[in-house]
C-alpha cells in the first residue's frame, strides 16, 4: 500500500462519517414537512420556507467557506460546525413557534455548511477523492432512508420534535469522528492555490449553474412529495415507508 493510499484510509472514516451532519436534513425534507403540517400547525408554505431557510443558508455557507478556508483550519471548523448541528437540534426541541423554530434551523445550517466545506478541502486532497465522495453518498443515502422511516413512527409520540430527535441522532455519528479528520500533507500544500482558483472557472461556474437548475425542480418536488402523500390518502407512517424505499433506490446510481 502507497502513502497516499493509507491517507485515504485515515480521511475515509472522517469524510464518510461527517456526512449525516452535512445532508441528513435534505433527505429528511418530505418527512419533515408533513410532521410541521400535522403536529405544529404549520401550513405547506411556512414549512417550506423553513426548510429553505436551512437548506440555503447551508449551501452558502459550504460555498463560502469552501472557497476560503484553510485547509490547516478544516479539522477545527468541522468540529465547530458538528456543535452547531447539535446545537440548532437541541434548541429545535424547545418550541415550535416559527421565529424558535427558523432562528434554530438556521444555526443547524450553518453548522451543516461548515461540515461540509471543511470535509471537501481534506477529501479533494485524496489519491482518490471520487471514491470518497462516493462513500459519503451512498453512507448519507443509508442514514437517510433510515430516519425517513423511524420520524413517521416517532412522531406520534413525540410530535414536531421527531424530525429534530432522529437529526440529533444522526449528528452524533460526525461528532464521533470528525476529530480524526486529517491535517492536508505538506507536498499538496503547493497544490492548494490552483485547486482553490480551478473553482472560479468557467467550466466551475457551469458545474455550479448545472448543479442548481436540476435541483430547483427535484428539491422542490422531494420537499412536497411527502405533502402530496398526505393528500392523496396515506398515512404519514406509510409516506415514510415509500420514501424510505426510494431513497434507498438511489444507491443504485451511486
Amino acid at each position: 500500500m502507497t502513502k497516499r493510499a493509507g491517507r485515504d484510509l485515515v480521511i475515509a472514516i472522517p469524510a464518510v462519517g461527517g456526512q449525516p451532519a452535512v445532508s441528513a436534513g435534505l433527505f429528511v425534507a418530505p418527512v419533515v414537512v408533513t410532521t410541521l403540517m400535522t403536529y405544529a400547525g404549520y401550513n405547506e408554505a411556512g414549512a417550506g420556507a423553513l426548510l429553505s431557510l436551512e437548506m440555503t443558508v447551508s449551501a452558502l455557507t459550504t460555498l463560502v467557506l469552501g472557497s476560503m478556508l484553510k485547509a490547516s483550519r478544516a479539522r477545527q471548523v468541522a468540529l465547530a460546525g458538528v456543535a452547531l448541528v447539535i446545537l440548532g437540534n437541541l434548541l429545535s426541541l424547545i418550541s415550535s413557534a416559527s421565529t424558535a423554530l427558523a432562528l434554530s434551523r438556521l444555526i443547524a445550517g450553518f453548522g451543516g455548511g461548515g461540515v461540509g466545506a471543511a470535509v471537501a478541502i481534506i477529501t479533494v486532497r485524496a489519491r482518490n477523492p471520487e471514491r470518497l465522495f462516493s462513500l459519503q453518498t451512498i453512507f448519507a443515502i443509508l442514514t437517510g432512508s433510515a430516519c425517513i422511516a423511524a420520524i413517521p413512527l416517532m412522531a406520534g409520540t413525540f410530535g414536531y420534535r421527531a424530525p429534530y430527535i432522529a437529526l440529533l441522532g444522526a449528528a452524533l455519528i460526525p461528532a464521533a469522528v470528525l476529530f480524526r479528520l486529517p491535517a492536508p500533507p505538506a507536498p499538496g500544500a503547493a497544490a492548494a492555490p490552483t485547486q482553490r482558483a480551478s473553482a472560479f472557472s468557467g467550466v466551475g461556474f457551469l458545474i455550479l449553474f448545472a448543479t442548481l437548475a436540476t435541483q430547483l425542480g427535484q428539491g422542490a418536488f422531494w420537499t412536497f412529495v411527502g405533502a402530496f402523500g398526505l393528500k392523496a390518502g396515506l398515512s404519514e407512517i406509510e409516506v415514510g415507508g415509500f420514501l424510505s424505499i426510494a431513497t434507498l433506490v438511489l444507491l443504485v446510481g451511486v
